[in-house]
């Protein structure tokens, strides 16, 4: 996964997955782990940011699609071990959580609505998991 090279003060790097989930320490999320609310993990969960009433048109749900597609394939040759840990396996829910955030990413800038998912798809292409977030934060690994 990426590097901890981040002077973003909004960003808060987690080292790997024992530290996230398994053995999660305050100090290893700078002391806001009790705030964490964490990101969706499978395609039907709601997103945490905006509420949609209408379903988006025909054009939209086939570019979902195409993106799900597309970054399935582009993380093929990720290595999965980096997604385990002892008996705990995360690769799924990693991999779900990627789908969401750019599928989400695309409804929010068909509709305009913010730019919270652009700042997480940006995360995920220096090469980070994020998996939650707090209201002026965001938590990677």
């Amino acid at each position: 996964m990426g590097h901890a090279n981040f002077t973003d003060q909004s960003i808060v790097f987690i080292k790997n997955i024992e530290s996230a989930f398994i053995y999660p320490q305050e100090s290893d999320f700078k002391n806001i782990y009790h705030q964490v609310k964490w990101l969706p993990t499978s395609l039907s969960e709601t997103n945490p940011f905006y509420t949609m009433t209408q379903k988006p048109p025909e054009s939209i749900i086939i570019l979902r699609k195409q993106i799900t597609q597309a970054l399935m394939q582009s993380i093929r040759t990720v290595d999965p071990q980096l997604f385990k840990y002892d008996q705990y396996d995360f690769q799924y829910a990693a991999k779900n959580a990627l789908c969401f955030a750019f599928r989400q990413a695309l409804i929010e800038k068909y509709y305009g609505l913010g730019q919270h998912w652009e700042k997480i798809t940006e995360l995920y292409y220096l090469g980070h998991w994020v998996i939650g977030y707090t209201t002026d934060q965001y938590i990677v690994i």
